[in-house]
């Protein structure tokens, strides 16, 4: 009996493994682009490559409703059965929001787990500090606490008025979308 289970979990986790592998990534991407498109997200101009079990996609240019938004130089996408992942790395925003942020973030993870299957969390690093984000699905809650960088302090202070200082220094946002 215990020959047959771990049996059956051998062939049950060689053919989990063998469906990540071979999952069509780049098409997936594309479909998943094209969805994005009727809400006014466009991605342009990038390159995406299968890795076996990641997806890689460079020099991205992201655009809400036709106006350029982001650069994001690499974006790798872990899609596993009980943990995914995207990083985000050298982003450079648009100079719209110069006057709101600095336009420059060195890495951002987003991280997704049906351990916790309501939240996406996420952690930012850039030119603004270091940031700890948490939207709730089924709220449409954003909870976001940054810790600013030197920068931010100095000539982001309108922004960082519109939240909300602790007692650690950490300046805290919560929004529902």
């Amino acid at each position: 009996m215990v020959k047959k289970v771990t049996k059956f979990l051998g062939y049950f986790v060689f053919f989990i493994l063998a469906l990540m592998y071979f999952a069509p990534k780049v098409s997936l991407y594309y479909f998943l682009e094209s969805r994005l498109a009727p809400l006014g997200i466009i991605i342009s101009t990038e390159d995406a490559t299968d890795r076996g079990f990641t997806l890689d996609v460079n020099n991205a240019n992201i655009s809400f409703k036709s106006i350029e938004s982001a650069n994001i130089a690499e974006i790798n996408v872990k899609i596993f059965a009980l943990y995914n992942a995207i990083d985000f790395k050298n982003i450079t925003l648009s100079t719209a929001v110069k006057s709101f942020v600095p336009l420059h973030a060195e890495s951002a993870n987003v991280r997704y787990t049906i351990l916790d299957p309501l939240n996406l969390k996420a952690t930012l690093k850039g030119e603004f500090g270091e940031a700890e984000a948490e939207f709730n699905i089924s709220k449409y809650a954003l909870h976001l606490e940054l810790l600013p960088s030197d920068l931010m302090l100095k000539e982001y202070k309108t922004t960082l008025q519109n939240m909300k200082k602790n007692e650690s220094g950490r300046y805290l946002y919560d929004k529902n979308i």
